[in-house]
Order: structure tokens, then C-alpha cells, then sequence
């Protein structure tokens, strides 16, 4: 039994996309993280952690003083939206902290010059997704054995990642052995596998692709041998308006084709929807996809209209928990049995953990 003293951990610059790793997985108890650092203009600072996502408290308060950093013996580099000046401060923060022998765990994806020059030094662990693209030209598919749990979504940026860690992270608890494919840039760092890059390019069939997924995820269940896999999605399953056409569904088309998921859970965008709506949801996976729709999974997210029509681009508004709740319950209230769960409730991956157990 290893009783050596934890490494201090700092995570900067702490936002949205790292909350449901600092929330629910595991992968973090091997470290002490003791602070979370953001710039000032994000609005979390002097706030609970749980501000950047509007979801269950966290009980960390987020700084701002950068200087605090190099006190720590591991600096975690998140994920976060593109900000060039923001960037530049995090690549300084990388230099310093390699010159200071800290150790750098890097979650960010960097332009390859970057990566290169960073990557001489031992003390700098980069992640990034990659999986080796096959090109075998085999026609048949592989019955995959297991159980597929997918995550997949009407549109992007709907907390689909955090869905992904906390179900894994109930049924871990529950005895399941669990593996996970995502679209997350940063995944091996939780140790879930990549879902490849190569499905994004041109250069392939989607034939080609098919194939290669089926092969790729039949390999990963030979090689773990676990009782379920889940596989997260990126984008939306159709176009969600003129602009945000979301491949037209093209990797999910892949996907479904590939494999057969067992369980589906979709989740939505915050809005107000009808009964007729999910249905009809429920019909495109059946018809379009050839799966069904087991639960709803619904984010406090929704996109602002504001945005759209001032600055002529989509941006996203994080409903407060309160309204959020509020609203979910009176349009569902009369709708338990549907299987229509949301973002914010602790309770409510219990219940989607013990739906998918039950279900499988």
C-alpha cells in the first residue's frame, strides 16, 4: 500500500471543462488539488467551483492569483475555449513550470511547434487524442459482445463528458468494470480511449470508416475484457439550424452502423420542449439510426439568442440552478416514467445508473 504524501495539485486555468472531472472522477484522488486558478474576466473567481457550470457545489472557492501556481507540485493545464491571450499566458505558465521542474499535465491542445518544443522536457505530459487509423479494407463487421452504453446529443456542448464520468464513476462503485471511448481531446488522462480523429477527415469512406470503428472498438473490448463500454459523441445527431448543421449526424451515422448500443441517452439543450418533441426524437434515433432512445438527458445550457442577433454568432447562456429547476419540474412534473433526467440533481445519476443497469 502506497502511503507517500499526495502531490499538490494547482488547475489552471479553471473553467467549464474541467468541472466534471474535478466533480466526479477518481482519476483525481491520486492528487491533492488544492486550488483552482481563473482568470478574473471568466467570472468564477471568489466563487464555489460549481459557478463555471451552474451544477451540483463543489465546495472550492476559484482564485486569481497566477503567482500561487509554482507553489504547487503538479500544474493541471485545462481545456478551455480558444482565447488567444489567455494562451499565451498558459504557455508561458508551461515554460516556467518545466524551468521549475514542476510537473505539467497538459490538457490543452497546442499547435504542434508548441507540442514539439514542449515535449523535449520529461516533466511535460501532453494528451491528445489519437488512435491509430487502420487501413485494412476487411467488409464484414465484428459482434461486439459487451454492452454499449451511448452518450450522444441534439446538439454540442450539453454536458454529454459529464454524463460520461459520473455513470462511470456509479457503476465503478457498483462493480462493474467499465470502459470508455470519448470525443474528449484530453480522454487518456482519465484513461478512457480516444473515439479516433481519423472519422473527422475526408480521406476515407465512410464505408472505410465503418469498418474501421467496428474493428477499433472490438479490438478495445478484446483487450479490457469489460462488462460495459460507454461511448460518448461529439455535435448532434442532425443539423440543428441552418449554421450549426453538425456534420449533418455523419459520425453518428458511423457509429450505429459500426456497433449496436444498447442503452442511448440523448441530452438536450434547455428549452421549452413538448411531449411531441421527444417523441419525435424517439422516432429520427428509430428511423434515422436504427437504435432506441432510452432517456433524456437534459443540460442547463441553452444557446443565446442575444448573441445571434447582435454579434451575428452563436454563444451559450447557463441557466441559474434555481430557474433551471424550477422550469424542468413544471414542464415534466406528470412525465417520471419517461426517463427524463437533468443536469443539475445529484439524485438524477443515481437514477440513470441504476435505469442502465436494470436495462442491461
Amino acid at each position: 500500500m502506497n502511503n507517500s504524501p499526495k502531490k499538490k495539485a494547482i488547475v489552471y486555468p479553471y473553467n467549464s471543462e474541467f468541472t466534471p472531472i474535478l466533480r466526479y472522477s477518481s482519476k483525481l484522488h491520486q492528487y491533492n488539488v488544492y486550488k483552482l486558478i481563473a482568470p478574473k474576466s471568466w467570472g468564477c473567481v471568489g466563487k464555489d467551483a460549481s459557478a463555471a457550470d451552474e451544477g451540483i457545489p463543489l465546495h472550492m472557492i476559484v482564485e486569481s492569483c497566477i503567482d500561487d501556481i509554482f507553489d504547487a507540485d503538479v500544474i493541471i493545464i485545462a481545456d478551455f475555449p480558444h482565447d488567444d491571450i489567455i494562451l499565451t499566458k498558459v504557455k508561458e505558465v508551461i515554460t516556467t513550470g518545466i524551468q521549475r521542474e514542476k510537473e505539467i499535465i497538459c490538457l490543452k491542445t497546442l499547435a504542434d511547434d508548441d507540442v514539439a518544443y514542449f515535449k523535449k522536457y520529461p516533466n511535460f505530459r501532453y494528451y491528445n487524442n489519437e488512435a491509430v487509423w487502420s487501413r485494412r479494407r476487411d467488409k464484414t463487421l465484428n459482434t461486439v459482445n459487451v454492452p454499449i452504453i451511448c452518450i450522444c446529443g441534439l446538439i454540442d456542448n450539453v454536458n454529454k463528458f459529464d454524463v460520461q464520468i459520473a455513470l462511470n464513476e456509479y457503476l465503478k462503485m457498483k462493480g462493474y468494470k467499465i470502459t470508455n471511448i470519448t470525443s474528449k481531446s484530453y480522454g487518456k488522462f482519465l484513461d478512457f480511449y480516444p473515439l479516433p480523429l481519423s472519422l473527422y477527415k475526408n480521406e476515407d469512406c465512410i464505408t472505410d470508416k465503418v469498418n474501421f470503428l467496428n474493428n477499433y472498438i472490438k479490438s478495445i473490448e478484446v483487450k479490457e475484457n469489460p462488462d460495459a463500454i460507454i461511448l460518448e459523441l461529439p455535435g448532434g445527431i442532425m443539423p440543428y439550424d441552418d449554421k450549426i448543421t453538425n456534420n449533418y449526424g455523419e459520425i453518428h451515422n458511423i457509429v450505429f452502423n459500426a456497433v449496436q448500443c444498447d442503452f442511448v441517452c440523448l441530452n438536450l439543450s434547455y428549452s421549452i420542449v413538448t411531449k411531441e418533441f421527444l417523441e419525435e426524437l424517439r422516432l429520427i434515433m428509430k428511423y434515422r439510426f436504427n437504435t432506441s432512445l432510452d432517456c433524456f438527458y437534459f443540460s442547463n445550457k441553452n444557446i443565446s439568442k442575444i448573441s445571434l442577433d447582435f454579434f451575428g454568432k452563436y454563444d451559450w447562456q447557463i441557466m441559474p440552478k434555481s430557474f433551471f429547476t424550477s422550469r424542468f419540474n413544471e414542464l415534466f412534473e406528470n412525465e417520471k416514467d419517461n426517463h427524463i433526467y437533468n443536469f443539475v440533481l445529484e439524485q438524477n445519476i443515481k437514477k440513470l445508473g441504476d435505469l442502465v443497469i436494470d436495462s442491461l
